[in-house]
């Protein structure tokens, strides 16, 4: 059955599937339950009476051992005895009677009692009064008789109580199994609703759509399942697509070529049979159109008026066009006929209509249209864009078809003139607007049009081409979105925590309210990942995330830091008790189990907690204040909080503060680039330069990448070090190509900015950033160490970046960093680096001597250039040169030096200079 039909239901199956579970269920569960308690109550009735019987037994053996003591000529004592009996026995007796053979019978009775129990049940039920009779010979020989009657509202209340116990376990029971189906029925709901969703993304053409695999081992087996037929109906179906593309772009070529070529065109078989010609053609011949009917004998061509023959050169352009590939057998030809200035006015049409369009796909919608705005053709993508079939679309306006969500500005309507149709062609292709599916579904576009003219220049209809960019812009948003939001948690990062610290102090500033910087971090939390693995902490990390979500407020937020470390603004906060309460509630709270798979894990955190305006300082000090004290609540003990106190507040600097203020110096310019050169021994000319990082920093002076690089250990400041490094390095690299200054720019990147998963997007966004820039002169620098930290990720990210975007590699600190040579020869890098330590060691070190020939010897093995750093005098040159390496890098040919620089330097690097320090 194919997947957009669906079997017809009755109107009990379009119901709820709850109440299609449920309510048969129900009355299932009333009719075992009226016959339960049918029988039930006549149990509890017999039993009810068992129970009377022996109470009038228990109650006529007192009265009998009381009333034959007593004389029989004395009635008045035996009515005593009976009445104070009514008042002992006041609960169950009702009647008692006690005859005397020949003498006058004594009785006394109680009022009847009220049953508590409802009056329709004690009806139902109907409980007569038990009764007993006993016999009694006195001493004197004569008989004598007790008559005992019983309350009936007594058995009546206790039945009711037994009825009510047995109901309200039975309820329990029943409230428990179904709330147990209702959670089974919702799980497997949620199941169905899943499938169906990804079933009907799939109907819609969505090829990629997948399930989450998630829930329990049958959910993810069935997830997995339709996933994995998911992606088999996805390469099934791309394979179609494009081995069906090909033929298709052929086929609507020649289609589109037909429909729209202002010129005579004929379409004949094999065998001469004309089976279709354009109305151009007998406009051309002023006869009528040469349809064959009979195809023994093929329609012969009309011979142009003689006034047309003047006009027409003498050689005209007529060639017959096979409507197959010379390999397969030819059906039919389709002849056109040109002269030579028609041909001209159409090449240019052609080079028009591609330079509006120059970069469009294969892959486009094409919709061709009258002077009147009224569809003529359409191809199968604009089909599929449109949601209307080609019987749908013919001799439709194109408002009608092609709809935009601007309705005010449709790109051609129904009264559309020649005029309107040039200024359509000629305006630039509109950017993003919103394409209406027929179904209603929305995409999003970019278009382009081009007038269809004849060989005379006049304008007879309008080409409209277009296609999805609904993807793009949704990586676009998708982008934006990870720029402020951790990838794990989902919580902000470190840049849209700075936004929202600065925005929570003028908002305190403002409002005269407290402000609270909570430092929060996991408590052991490296130990949870060595004994569970990474994963588990992972989910430990999102429940967290999770927990401190729900605990903030409306004045709140919550950012994650790095690793196991959060971020917590507590606003509003009218005093110091409200926020001391507040921080042992989330202390609490964090406190609590974490139940992750079939573990029970105990997560405690330490707090720090800096408050302002308590503590007057700028967002960076309240964060490295919070630290502080989060430190000071480890070390006292862990799992509880701590204020950060002014007084005893040291000059020590933690990580967390020496990172922020890195980050802050990058936010505020304090970083710079110096760039030193590499020279060839053999000729000294410059080959290339390596950008190298420095800190201005305003107390300090000048700091090196030694006082910078081994205090970052957070992957997001890395990464956002890393791109600042690399947009001024291709920013200097563009202003020396503008001078014909072609060197290449080494330029290091951290192993961790390298593994982030959207590295290669984000170089591609900054060579597009300064293109025309040649990539090849840009030449990333890995260090050799690098390779031991998931060696085929990396290789195959050098791979995509070489291949992909053109830019050049380089293994830096090679010699040192223990790398597999296997791994060096296999990466896409055409230089290999000498670390300094060894380069620098030549003149001393017949071990690092050595060292650096095998290197020579293996960079002319893989073809590599080899290059040795640390170059600190002339006598390193000579040494390096005499081992085999030709370019060098260090203090002996020239120190870093700033961009503005490094021409200026270059310009009077005499050759004398150069020969004293590098030639023999």
């Amino acid at each position: 059955m194919p997947l957009s039909e669906e079997t017809p239901k009755t109107p009990w199956q379009a119901r709820s599937v709850y109440l299609r579970v449920f309510v048969p269920l129900l009355l299932v569960i009333l009719a075992v339950s009226a016959v339960r308690y049918h029988y039930m109550v006549e149990s509890e009735v017999t039993a009810a009476h068992e129970r009377a019987q022996a109470e009038a037994t228990r109650i006529g053996g007192a009265l009998l051992t009381a009333l034959k003591r007593l004389p029989p000529d004395q009635p008045e004592q035996a009515q005593r005895v009976l009445q104070d009996s009514t008042v002992y026995f006041a609960s169950s007796l009702y009647t008692v009677q006690w005859q005397v053979q020949g003498r006058t019978g004594v009785s006394a009775q109680k009022p009847p009692g009220t049953p508590d129990a409802p009056a329709w049940f004690a009806k139902w039920v109907q409980v007569q009064p038990p009764t007993l009779e006993l016999s009694e010979t006195l001493p004197d020989g004569t008989v004598a008789r007790l008559k005992i009657a019983l309350q009936s509202h007594v058995l009546v209340d206790q039945i009711w109580d037994n009825l009510q116990v047995q109901t309200g376990i039975s309820l329990f029971n029943v409230v428990f199994v179904l709330t147990l189906l209702a959670w089974l029925v919702h799980q497997h709901v949620g199941l169905m609703r899943r499938l169906l969703h990804a079933h009907r993304q799939l109907q819609r053409g969505h090829l990629t759509a997948r399930m989450q695999e998630r829930g329990s081992p049958s959910e993810r087996a069935v997830a997995h399942s339709f996933n994995a037929t998911a992606l088999q109906l996805q390469t099934q179906v791309q394979g179609q697509k494009d081995s069906l593309q090909r033929h298709a772009q052929q086929l609507e070529l020649a289609q589109l070529l037909i429909e729209a070529a202002p010129m005579p065109v004929t379409v004949r078989r094999s065998d001469g049979v004309c089976l279709d010609v354009r109305e151009e053609w007998q406009r051309l011949f002023q006869s009528p159109l040469p349809m064959a009917t009979d195809e023994a004998q093929p329609a012969a061509l009309p011979q142009p008026p003689l006034a047309l023959q003047a006009q027409t050169p003498p050689t005209p352009d007529a060639q017959p066009t096979p409507a197959k590939p010379p390999a397969a057998p030819i059906p039919g030809t389709i002849g056109t006929l040109v002269t030579a200035s028609d041909r001209q006015r159409t090449r240019q049409a052609l080079s028009q209509a591609h330079a509006a369009a120059p970069h469009l796909p294969g892959g486009d919608g094409i919709i061709t249209t009258d002077l009147h705005g009224t569809i003529e053709t359409i191809n199968e993508t604009a089909q599929f864009l449109t949601g209307c079939k080609v019987h749908q679309a013919m001799g439709r306006p194109l408002e009608e078809v092609f709809r935009l969500a601007d309705a005010l500005h449709p790109p051609l309507n129904a009264d559309a003139q020649e005029t309107e149709i040039t200024a359509l062609a000629d305006s630039p292709p509109r950017a993003h607007p919103i394409l209406i599916h027929r179904s209603g579904e929305r995409y999003a576009i970019e278009y382009t049009a081009s007038t269809i003219r004849k060989s005379n220049g006049v304008a007879v209809g309008c080409v409209l081409v277009f296609h999805d960019v609904s993807e793009s812009r949704h990586f676009r948003h998708q982008v934006s979105w990870q720029s402020h939001h951790d990838a794990l948690t989902g919580l902000h990062n470190r840049a849209a925590l700075a936004e929202s610290l600065t925005h929570a102090l003028f908002t305190a500033q403002q409002q005269g309210t407290l402000l609270a910087v909570c430092m929060i971090d996991l408590d052991h939390f490296q130990r949870l990942n060595q004994q569970h693995g990474s994963a588990t902490g992972d989910r430990a990390l999102r429940e967290v995330a999770l927990r401190l979500r729900a605990f903030a407020g409306p004045h709140d937020a919550v950012a994650r830091m790095a690793g196991d470390e959060f971020v917590l603004l507590l606003g509003h906060q009218p005093h110091l008790q409200a926020i001391e309460a507040r921080t042992a509630q989330l202390l609490e709270q964090l406190g609590q189990p974490y139940a992750i798979d079939a573990l029970q894990l105990h997560i405690t955190a330490s707090i720090g907690v800096a408050v302002y305006p308590q503590l007057q300082a700028c967002p960076t000090t309240l964060l490295r204040q919070a630290d502080q004290a989060m430190c000071q609540a480890k070390q006292a003990g862990r799992q509880q909080v701590r204020f950060f106190d002014a007084q005893n507040d040291a000059a020590l600097q933690t990580p967390h503060t020496q990172q922020t203020r890195i980050a802050q110096a990058l936010r505020t310019g304090e970083m710079r680039l110096h760039y030193q050169p590499q020279v060839n021994l053999a000729n000294g000319q410059i080959v290339a330069v390596e950008a190298l990082l420095r800190w201005q920093h305003p107390e300090r002076g000048l700091q090196g990448p030694e006082q910078i690089l081994p205090l970052i250990d957070d992957a997001d400041l890395a990464a956002e070090l890393g791109e600042w490094v690399l947009t001024e390095a291709l920013a200097q690299l563009r202003l020396w190509h503008a001078q014909g200054l072609d060197w290449t720019v080494g330029v290091n990147v951290a192993t961790q900015h390298l593994l982030r998963s959207n590295f290669a997007a984000r170089l591609q966004d900054l060579l597009a950033l300064f293109a025309p820039l040649p990539a090849h002169l840009l030449q990333l620098e890995v260090q050799e160490s690098a390779g031991l930290h998931e060696p085929q990720a990396l290789q195959a990210l050098m791979q995509h970046c070489h291949q992909t975007l053109g830019v050049r590699w380089a293994i830096d600190d090679f010699g040192i960093g223990k790398a597999t040579l296997a791994w060096v020869a296999q990466v896409p890098a055409d230089t290999l680096k000498i670390d300094r330590s060894i380069a620098g060691a030549v003149l001393h070190s017949t071990e690092d001597a050595a060292v650096v020939s095998t290197a020579v010897a293996m960079a002319q093995a893989l073809g590599h250039t080899l290059v040795a750093e640390g170059a600190e005098s002339p006598a390193h040159c000579t040494r390096l040169r005499e081992l085999g390496c030709q370019v060098v890098q260090g203090y002996a040919i020239a120190h870093p030096m700033p961009g503005g620089e490094v021409a200026d330097w270059a310009r009077s690097y005499r050759r004398s200079v150069a020969s004293t320090l590098v030639l023999p």
